[in-house]
């Protein structure tokens, strides 16, 4: 049987967004200077190769934080320190590629 209407106590959402428009905006800032480094870079592989750079350095630090983090039980950035791995090594070997990309094509010096 079904407890009376009085005693339910609270309906729980099932999910709870709440959005945190700073974030939202510093994310579609990043994306918007990633392409126009990327559109840029089309032109001038130095570009790339520093977009790259500092990608390697970021993927790099995230993937050592989320090792340490993990090892030494203490909070990580993301929810998991499972979490901070994949998004170092995501990000390091997309510069990694990033970085292959920038030396395919013409070299400058062949006309």
């Amino acid at each position: 049987m079904l407890p009376p209407l009085a005693e339910i106590v609270d309906v729980v959402p099932v999910y709870d967004i709440r959005t945190d428009w700073a974030a939202v905006a510093a994310a579609v800032a990043a994306v918007y200077l990633s392409i126009v480094l990327c559109l840029g870079g089309i032109r001038n592989p130095v570009v790339l190769r520093l977009l790259s750079a500092f990608g390697i350095a970021l993927g790099s630090g995230l993937l050592v934080w989320g090792i340490v983090s993990a090892a030494t039980c203490e909070p990580a950035p993301f929810d998991l320190p499972g979490g901070t791995i994949a998004v170092g090594a995501g990000t390091l070997v997309g510069s990694i590629t990033l970085l292959v990309i920038s030396f395919l094509g013409r070299s400058p010096r062949q006309g």
